[in-house]
């Protein structure tokens, strides 16, 4: 691009990858997002490694009222604390343990939350998120469109990366932890 480059990579990594690299601080991340949630709270728990680390830094809190799109979450803050917890549906993701998809984005249309917390595959330089797939970035925007307070989950390994398709909604965010 003029007056810089960018990555060939234009594949997310794999769940596995992602879980191993930066694990400290996404267990700082998940942390400090977590103290922002209340007991009793309702919140859209986006996919991914980082948010993974929130939901067991979340672990603690109860009556927690959670939409998740990632079944792992889903089992994390489950059947614990008297939280409630719907896992929302959609088409398995080869390299995720997530469902995306038009049935993820029309359930999503119909919840408004305290929390959204959401990851991205990048922050770009001129202060976008971005995504590897269209559809992983219109879940994330109808997340970010669900949520009273928003919260963008990222270690700095997002921070100046640009992945293919731009997710609608940072200017909402109150909060990158």
């Amino acid at each position: 691009t003029h007056g810089g480059a960018l990555s060939s990579e234009r594949r997310e990594p794999d769940l596995d990858v992602r879980e191993a690299a930066n694990a400290a601080a996404k267990r700082a991340i998940g942390e400090r997002a977590a103290q922002l949630v209340p007991d009793g709270a309702s919140l859209i728990l986006d996919s991914g490694s980082t948010t993974h680390a929130v939901a067991r830094a979340l672990t603690a809190r109860h009556r927690l009222s959670v939409y998740t799109n990632d079944w792992r979450i889903a089992l994390v803050l489950g059947r614990r604390n008297e939280n409630r917890v719907t896992l929302l549906g959609g088409e398995l993701s080869d390299i995720e343990d997530a469902a995306f998809g038009l049935d993820t984005i029309h359930q999503l249309a119909q919840y408004h939350v305290d929390f959204a917390i959401v990851g991205a595959g990048g922050i770009t330089p001129d202060a976008h998120l971005s995504d590897y797939s269209r559809m992983a970035a219109e879940v994330r925007a109808k997340m970010i469109e669900a949520g009273n307070i928003v919260v963008v989950v990222a270690d700095t390994s997002k921070f100046g990366r640009v992945t293919p398709v731009r997710i609608n909604g940072l200017e909402r965010a109150r909060y990158i932890v």
